[in-house]
């Protein structure tokens, strides 16, 4: 079918969609150089590409921007800012105390402002991901990580020096509770490892589980 009469603000439409959720923006992380990822072209001669953009196949997010994706999801609509600070103390003189300077508390930058019914089949989709029993079911090896999480997961042909490559994304949380894990592995050479993701991320469930949530910490 000819995409001659598309308007030309579907791509607005959908980019401020997507950056409810940190896709396409930066996330706010307090450290130096943050981007906000790549926005492909959108004249006429790239119209047909905004069905590319419906499903996340045109533009290019960092993975922090996928971290803060997931985590928006899984706390129920809530755009957080991501910090690696959590608070900045000063050495009181001539003490060998430190003084409590400041505490960096959470900030919430925006809502999704979805749905609870919307919500839920983004929710039951991302759970069908690993407990799905079609043949399109490409999370089924993270069945195994308890308490069940929901996941979506990917895998883009990139280039990396000249050469083909792919880049393996796995992003997954467990409903109700406050935690989610984004895995990116960029600029794989051999398609056959394109699902290295997955691996990762049941390693990282299971080290959370037993060292932080299990731990009393």
């Amino acid at each position: 079918m000819s995409l001659t009469s598309l308007n030309n603000d579907v791509w607005q439409k959908m980019r401020n969609g997507f950056a409810r959720f940190g896709l396409g923006v930066k996330t706010g992380i307090d450290l130096p150089g943050e981007t906000a990822g790549l926005r492909g072209k959108t004249d006429d001669e790239h119209k047909g590409n905004a069905l590319d953009e419906s499903f996340g196949q045109y533009d290019t997010y960092t993975p922090m921007q996928m971290a803060q994706y997931v985590a928006t999801i899984a706390n129920g609509g809530y755009r957080v800012r991501p910090h690696v600070v959590e608070s900045i103390t000063q050495r009181k003189e001539n003490s060998d105390m430190d003084q409590l300077q400041t505490t960096i508390g959470t900030q919430v930058l925006g809502t999704v402002g979805w749905t609870d019914s919307e919500r839920q089949a983004i929710w039951e989709g991302m759970h069908l991901v690993v407990h799905g029993s079609g043949p399109y079911v490409t999370g089924a090896s993270m069945k195994t990580v308890k308490p069940d999480i929901s996941a979506k997961t990917g895998t883009a042909e990139t280039t990396t020096n000249g050469q083909q490559t792919y880049s393996s994304t796995a992003i997954s949380y467990v409903p109700n509770r406050d935690v989610a894990v984004a895995v990116v592995i960029p600029g794989i050479s051999n398609q056959s490892e394109d699902a290295v993701s997955i691996p990762i991320t049941n390693a990282i469930w299971q080290a959370y589980w037993n060292d932080v949530e299990n731990s009393g910490n």
